[in-house]
């Protein structure tokens, strides 16, 4: 057996936990759970398995038996080697091949079999970047891996000057023999493959390019080196005038909601930021790919209305999600590159109610609340019942969030109308997971709320 990743055809789950249930020949059988720690190097070549991906953390409260289930596959276990740098896996369905890496086994590259090389995944984001950097400088690949990114710019711009760097050899000559490789390469194509390390200081790797691709991980992580200023500075240094860099950031290691948008949270998006945000006007752009990874773009922002419409169709909405890197340190106070609205949320106050003290008591203990607490933090705390007209309660607000459930239901008090007889501006309503929610007041306009709301929370206000 081999741990392998199924999902629907060009969708693809890189996230560092995924499970992977690997069905035996017996129907009743619980599935095997194979995690990053157990080999997949022992298994034969030709090897036939079924499997199925549970796509993201699972949910009693949201999933119903068999909700979500994917239909099995029989995959192929084409090539398995271990070399020096990696652990090597191709697998095959009739869809496409894939090529998965080191002890995480997320999948590095993929190489559909019919006409269509889209994967729609953040290798297609590559594919934009010919469109706006010069046109008679070469483009580099760091991290050409089995050369996915190649095979989507090549197919776009048929006649670009393209340099491939990866540091595994044998990689190289597995993605020739079954990931279309070669037929790439020059002379009868225009890649040009480079073995060694894309970060040394080597006269291989100091030619100067109109275009970098950045794509290098290992065991499952963006490389360290990444996360350092030094390293930026000196690929600056590699780009010809009006020359730019497009990067593969992955995710965040910290998962937490903040005012400070989730890419900031990202290390190598902060490194970046040192070396191309720090003037008058950043030259840094940022975008959340498919899935779990960040993108960033060295330069200005682009025209986003130009840019799309010089790219290929299936990209078109992909380049309109760019944004420009904006200073915003909501803790500390903005700055004037933040919107007055944005500033303002630096200023809001919070009040918490609580009926149960013994609540607020745990929650101090073992749920970090006393941080957001004054005279740290900002968070008032008052422990009471909210819908008695006492003083305690008669305050006037901004805004109320109203979450209050007993065992189970929501308060009566909530379903009477006397209870919102006071809230009668107009309504809003939304559906989130089983659960809805109501909104007092005129609908906003969701584009500009969006603009305003930590990135983790912008596609909900759709």
């Amino acid at each position: 057996m081999a741990l392998v990743s199924r999902l629907p055809p060009t969708k693809f789950f890189l996230h560092d936990n995924a499970r992977i249930p690997i069905f035996s020949s017996s129907p009743n059988r619980t599935p095997n759970y194979f995690s990053r720690s157990k080999s997949v190097l022992n298994v034969p070549p030709t090897t036939i398995i079924s499997c199925a991906l549970q796509q993201g953390p699972a949910s009693s409260a949201s999933s119903s038996p068999g909700q979500g289930a994917s239909e099995e596959e029989e995959l192929r276990v084409v090539t398995a080697i271990q070399t020096s740098y990696n652990d090597i896996v191709i697998i095959e369905t009739r869809e496409y091949r894939a090529l998965l890496l080191d002890s995480t086994q997320n999948v590095h590259s993929i190489f559909n079999n019919g006409p269509d090389k889209w994967t729609g995944s953040y290798w297609d984001e590559f594919a934009a970047l010919p469109a706006i950097i010069p046109r008679d400088g070469p483009v580099a690949i760091l991290g050409l891996g089995g050369g996915t990114a190649a095979h989507l710019m090549l197919d776009a711009w048929p006649g670009l000057d393209l340099e491939g760097w990866e540091i595994d050899e044998v990689l190289i000559h597995k993605a020739r023999d079954y990931l279309g490789l070669s037929a790439l390469e020059r002379p009868a194509g225009r890649l040009e493959v480079k073995i060694g390390d894309a970060l040394s200081p080597s006269p291989e790797a100091s030619r100067r390019y109109a275009g970098i691709v950045v794509d290098l991980f290992g065991g499952g992580r963006v490389l360290p080196l990444l996360e350092e200023e030094e390293t930026w500075a000196e690929l600056k240094g590699r780009l010809m005038p009006g020359g730019r860099i497009m990067v593969n950031c992955g995710g965040i290691d910290i998962v937490r909601l903040s005012w400070a948008p989730a890419w900031e949270l990202n290390p190598t998006i902060r490194a970046m930021r040192a070396v191309f945000g720090g003037g008058s006007v950043a030259e840094l752009c940022w975008k959340k790919a498919e899935g779990y990874n960040y993108m960033a773009l060295t330069g200005p922002l682009p025209d986003l209305d130009e840019w799309a419409s010089l790219v290929p169709s299936q990209l078109r909405d992909n380049v309109r999600q760019w944004r420009r890197w904006a200073r915003c340190n909501l803790r500390a106070g903005c700055g004037d590159s933040c919107p007055p609205d944005a500033r303002r949320l630096a200023r809001v106050r919070p009040r918490g109610m609580e009926i149960d003290e013994v609540v607020i008591d745990k929650a101090r203990e073992y749920f970090g609340l006393s941080a957001l607490e004054r005279p740290k933090g900002r968070l008032v705390v008052k422990t009471g019942d909210a819908l008695l007209p006492s003083p305690e309660a008669s305050g006037r607000y901004a805004g109320i969030v109203l979450d209050m459930f007993c065992r189970g239901v929501m308060l009566p008090l909530l379903e009477e109308e006397r209870t919102w007889v006071e809230l009668n501006r107009g309504m809003s309503w939304k559906k989130a997971g089983q659960n809805y929610l109501a909104l007092t007041g005129p609908l906003p306009e969701l584009d500009e709320w969006a603009g305003l709301v930590p990135s983790q929370l912008s596609e909900m206000i759709y």
